[in-house]
């Protein structure tokens, strides 16, 4: 299992390869220009907010790392306006933690970077705690949660090369493109994860690692990103 949680993020991708080999500099710096990115055109969903405030645990801990790290290391690429992916875990309420819309990861902890969803209404929508919006992309968390009891958590995230050479790395892809924040995406995702692929790609969008804990659905992710960047190494 891999885990860099204790050594330095640029001094764990130098080991891959050596410090005079430039492909992580360039894969890095070249994730953050994501050509394929939807336009961006808000939350496509209500959303009820009873409380500025939520309850959480050292759980919020772990994925304020996660969160922080995939930004640092290219797979939620970070622009002006927030970061592109979504991450969170299910809480013991049967509710779930997700990052908000618009959220600039931080490496220290900001609770208020984080909401609270507790359920959905036909007519209200999703019903939240904290100070912000969710994720724009609530709807598939709220969707694999449902469907998949056995899931604990899930990061979404983007990066343009891991799509192109998921053949070569084994990782599923979903049939069909699909718009960002839909119902039709959300289906999707729920219809390929399982037991046998916790692992997948939405088609010309993105990943989704999911997992039991929120350590095995990041360290899962890293797996594959070593195992891209040793593909690509030459």
């Amino acid at each position: 299992m891999i885990t860099i949680r204790k050594i330095g993020i640029y001094t764990y991708f130098l080991g891959l390869f050596g410090p005079r080999d430039g492909l992580f500099f360039r894969f890095h710096c070249g994730s953050r220009e994501l050509g394929s990115v939807e336009n961006y055109q808000g939350i496509k969903f209500k959303v009820k907010k009873i409380s500025d405030h939520f309850e959480y645990d050292e759980r919020l801990e772990y994925l304020n790392h996660w969160t922080w790290l995939f930004g640092q290391i290219g797979l939620t690429p970070i622009h002006q306006e927030g970061a592109y992916g979504n991450m969170s875990y299910r809480d013991d309420q049967g509710a779930f933690v997700i990052t908000r819309t618009g959220m600039i990861p931080e490496e220290t902890l900001n609770p208020e970077n984080y909401t609270c969803v507790s359920g959905y209404d036909e007519e209200d929508g999703f019903i939240t705690r904290g100070s912000y919006e969710p994720s724009s992309e609530a709807l598939l968390h709220y969707r694999l949660y449902q469907e998949h009891p056995d899931i604990q958590a899930i990061l979404h995230g983007h990066l343009d090369i891991l799509n192109q050479y998921a053949s070569a790395l084994g990782v599923p892809v979903t049939p069909t493109f699909c718009e960002y924040g839909t119902p039709e995406l959300a289906q999707s995702g729920v219809e390929l994860v399982s037991s046998n692929h916790p692992l997948i790609i939405l088609k010309d969008h993105g990943f989704v690692s999911t997992g039991c804990s929120i350590d095995e659905a990041g360290n899962r992710m890293l797996t594959i990103y070593q195992q891209l960047l040793e593909t690509l190494k030459y």
